[in-house]
Order: C-alpha cells, then sequence, then structure tokens
C-alpha cells in the first residue's frame, strides 16, 4: 500500500514505467532529473515533484539524494 525509498547517485535507468499508484519524489540533496509523460523535469534541492497514477515516469541521472513515496488510493480510504 505504501513504499518509502530513498535513492542515492542513480546514473543507470530503465525504461519509462507506468504503474497505478501515485508518487512523490523529494530531494533532499543535490539534483535529479525525471521523464514524466515525455517532459523532462529537473528537480533541485528541497524540491517535491508528484507522478499522479498513470503517467509514465523514468528516474534519469541523480546527482544528490531523493526520497520516492509510492502509494495506492487505498492508502486514503
Amino acid at each position: 500500500m505504501v513504499e518509502l525509498k530513498s535513492i542515492e547517485s542513480q546514473n543507470e535507468y530503465g525504461e519509462p514505467q507506468r504503474i497505478l499508484k501515485y508518487i512523490l519524489i523529494y530531494c533532499i540533496r543535490g539534483n535529479a532529473e525525471i521523464l514524466i509523460d515525455e517532459n523532462i523535469f529537473q528537480l533541485n534541492e528541497n524540491e517535491v515533484i508528484t507522478i499522479t497514477s498513470g503517467q509514465y515516469h523514468q528516474l534519469r541521472p541523480i546527482n544528490g539524494k531523493v526520497f520516492k513515496l509510492a502509494f495506492t488510493l487505498d492508502f486514503f480510504l
């Protein structure tokens, strides 16, 4: 239902994926690049980005540390 993951210095990434969860990505330090629905976003220190259930997304180069919080709609219920 809820998954919290810490990611540091990711340089390799797979194919974009679509999952049926809601995701918050918070950059603690450094920066990260994220592809969401064919748009690339630069996430800097102390910034958060949301990914809605069903959107294509891909974590790209991460130079620092980010937290990824993924949860299902059941979490709110």
